[in-house]
């Protein structure tokens, strides 16, 4: 059974997870449970012996559920303003209390060479300097998933454009004030 979101807060020590969390939580035990049976059953039919492995799995089951919630909370420390929600494309990072991915914070932020002040200054009031730092503190943990996305979205824009209009080459130009 899934937990619904609001009731996670209190189930786990005040933190919030999601529900593939909760159901990996919940579940866990009881998987274990069926796997234990069958080892025991396999063991006692080629050995002859019974050996009781429900205390040994059980033990490391709660271990494997500490170490991963432990590990789920260090991250979610280390990026407050980000969260991982399920998309047509798969898992993805969008900041906390927006519809914005992470990549398209980042692709803005490239466009300012990185800078988080310019970058939040482009959102107004809506946006903190503190809030830009922490997307591309994700993007320095992991560039190569926030380029492939930025890549995509623009190989995307440009073919859609493409099928409306079959003339279209793309073509560089440098820009003024930059070394070529």
């Amino acid at each position: 059974m899934r937990v619904p979101k609001k009731a996670t807060k209190d189930y786990f020590n005040g933190q919030e997870y999601d529900d593939s969390d909760i159901w990996y939580y919940e579940n866990a035990e009881k998987l274990l449970e069926e796997v234990a049976k069958v080892v025991e059953e396999y063991t006692e039919l080629f050995t002859g012996q019974s050996i009781d492995l429900k205390k040994i799995e059980r033990d490391s089951m709660q271990k494997d559920c500490d170490n991963y919630l432990a590990g789920l909370n260090k991250q979610r420390n280390a990026y407050a303003f980000i969260e991982m929600r399920d998309t047509p494309n798969g898992r993805m990072a969008y900041m906390k209390s927006s519809r914005l991915p992470v990549w398209r914070v980042v692709k803005l932020a490239k466009s300012y060479n990185m800078d988080a002040g310019k970058t939040a200054a482009y959102w107004g009031e809506h946006r903190s300097k503190e809030w830009v730092e922490f997307a591309l503190a994700y993007y320095r943990d992991f560039p190569e998933e926030i380029d492939a996305l930025i890549q995509a979205s623009e190989q995307v824009a440009f073919e859609t454009l493409q099928q409306k209009l079959p003339q279209l080459e793309r073509i560089t130009a440098p820009i003024e004030g930059e070394a070529e």
